[in-house]
């Protein structure tokens, strides 16, 4: 039987992720009267609430036919009376802009959401996705926004990443991805299933040069014969079958992943300076006459500046975002060079880790010491 303390620790927990959420959250308010919203031009962040609070006069607060996210309050005049909108990521970026019904010449106004750069937004309407051509980084995400018609969005079958929406018709649907490093460096084209011939789009993902992608399915590993700088990482990357990748016994680096079967799975691994030059010959057990391929690490590795954690020829702020990313989201190692630590290890004390990210935000900002690895 569950005691009285863990049922109240669960209630309390439960209160307390509540009470985080609504923390993260922010109230605007617009007052309404004197025949004017204020103030005005609110920006706000995805997940804030806009609250119209009224003062004086007969008042509504409605979208234009231009906004993307619809909304209207009754026509109130009662002082203290309110009226809340959420404004949520998948409402796009707008703007949204509104009026007053009873004053729909003089009373006008305009609410702005700020995204975040991670996020990019495609409008599907009018037999077209805009803008085309989108670029991203690992990690960010897509959202698709409905505006008007019956469309899809679909990936096509020569796009590593397959993806497939649902038919949406409402303005205000959306549908929404994530592009990640085991994805692969694309492109990813796709269209809509309800006009395959006409609304057509392809997504480019700016893929780090330091990661290496290999698909694994249709019995073969493709790309054959990678080539590699120290510190780089390779990701195998499943496309469909029952494979893993395992290290031959002559490979001077062993391996061997998990086996996977499902389209998305992957397995990443790093050539380090120390792993040697190879080459790193493997295969898959389950297919090992067939399924063969070998990792060669270059001789002269691509050696740039101690702190140059993403091996960009700079020390910057990428830098430490990049060791961030690295250290708190499972992101691409930085390189080894010549290093024994690799360049990432900024402070020189031997690890990577949160410290040498502030070592080098000194650095470029305040004048701090400059990058020395081990």
């Amino acid at each position: 039987m569950i005691s009285r303390h863990a049922i109240t620790v669960v209630i309390l927990a439960v209160l307390l992720l509540a009470m985080t959420a609504v923390a993260t959250a922010t109230k605007h308010i617009v007052n309404v009267g004197n025949f004017a919203f204020t103030p005005k031009k609110t920006q706000v962040a995805p997940g804030d609430t806009v609250r119209w609070v009224w003062s004086s006069g007969l008042h509504t607060t409605t979208s234009d036919p231009s906004s993307s996210k619809s909304w209207g309050s009754p026509t109130l005049s009662g002082v203290g009376q309110f009226f809340d909108v959420i404004f949520a990521l998948a409402d796009g970026p707008g703007p949204f802009p509104y009026h007053c019904e009873v004053y729909p010449l003089t009373m006008m106004d305009t609410i702005f959401v700020n995204v975040p750069a991670t996020v990019h937004f495609i409008k599907v309407s009018d037999f077209a996705f805009t803008p085309a051509k989108t670029p991203v980084n690992p990690g960010d995400t897509v959202i698709w926004l409905w505006e008007s018609g019956i469309h899809t969005t679909t990936s096509d079958p020569s796009s590593f990443k397959s993806w497939n929406s649902p038919s949406l018709s409402s303005a205000g649907q959306s549908f929404q991805l994530v592009f990640g490093l085991a994805d692969g460096p694309g492109p990813f084209a796709y269209h809509c299933e309800v006009h395959p011939l006409t609304m057509l789009d392809t997504i480019f993902i700016n893929y780090p040069t330091t990661v290496h992608h290999i698909a694994v399915g249709d019995f073969a590993f493709t790309p054959a014969k990678t080539h590699v700088n120290p510190g780089d990482a390779v990701i195998w990357a499943w496309a469909n079958g029952l494979h893993n990748t395992t290290s031959d016994p002559s490979s001077p680096k062993s391996w061997t992943s998990s086996n996977f079967a499902a389209a998305g799975d992957n397995f990443q691994l790093t050539f380090s300076a120390g792993d040697g030059p190879g080459p790193f010959p493997y295969h898959c057990d389950f297919h090992p006459l067939d399924m063969l391929d070998t990792i060669y690490v270059n001789s002269s590795p691509t050696c740039t500046a101690c702190g140059d954690a993403n091996s960009d020829g700079g020390i910057d702020i990428s830098d430490a975002v990049f060791l961030i990313s690295y250290i708190f989201s499972g992101g691409v190692a930085p390189g080894f060079c010549n290093y024994v630590t690799g360049k990432g290890d900024a402070n020189g004390d031997g690890e990577v880790d949160i410290s040498d990210a502030v070592y080098l935000i000194s650095y470029i900002f305040s004048g701090g010491s400059a990058p020395h690895c081990q």
